[in-house]
């Protein structure tokens, strides 16, 4: 494009000029933001899938743990302290 040469449109380009490189530095930062935001929503999905699976497992271990006293308990002729162990839990254990 050839410059213009009237004083005053030069002058409107440039602004425009400003404000389009004004526009194109808050999309990107926008765009930087909402990346970040994103990624931290996908860490924190990633940490509770995570500490689900890891009390899954510490339910499924206490689990093991109990049916193990009662069983030493009857072994020992005592009947189990707490009876039907999976009952304890919820989902009924692994």
């Amino acid at each position: 494009m050839d410059p213009p040469h009237d004083p005053a449109t030069a002058e409107r380009i440039d602004a425009a000029r400003r404000l389009l490189e004004d526009a194109r530095g808050r999309g990107v930062l926008l765009r930087d933001r909402i990346a970040s935001l994103s990624e931290a929503t996908a860490w924190r999905a990633r940490a509770m899938e995570r500490f689900r699976e890891g009390m899954a497992c510490l339910e499924d271990d206490l689990l093991r743990m109990l049916r193990g006293i009662d069983a030493a308990e009857r072994d020992l002729g005592r009947p189990g302290g707490v009876g039907d162990v999976s009952a304890l839990f919820g989902s009924g254990g692994g």
